[in-house]
């Protein structure tokens, strides 16, 4: 029973880790061009990563990040805001699944 238990939560890791690198990398693309807007989905590791960025002012934006792993997804907001100085995460949440659940 053990043994699944861990197996499971080494997927629930390995899908945080996923998002994790889905939004550095949205970040990093952002830091480098203030009209960078995304990132199509591509392979990484055993998953899958992607991510959206929507202007929201000259120094504010929005990024959308997901990872999928086999059949689960996990998608994270962030609200970012870049300067001359730096770019920074001001505020993130992982978002709901789709469909509510």
């Amino acid at each position: 029973m053990r043994r699944g238990a861990s197996r499971g939560e080494d997927g629930f890791a390995l899908l945080t880790a996923l998002t994790d690198a889905a939004l550095a990398e949205a970040v990093a693309n952002l830091a480098a061009d203030a009209n960078f807007s995304s990132v199509p989905e591509h392979p990484l590791g055993s998953g899958k990563i992607t991510s959206r960025i929507t202007k929201l002012s000259a120094t504010s934006f929005r990024i959308v990040a997901a990872a999928q792993l086999g059949t689960r997804t996990r998608t994270v907001e962030a609200f970012v805001q870049r300067t001359p100085a730096a770019t920074e995460v001001r505020q993130w949440r992982v978002l709901p699944p789709a469909g509510g659940g």
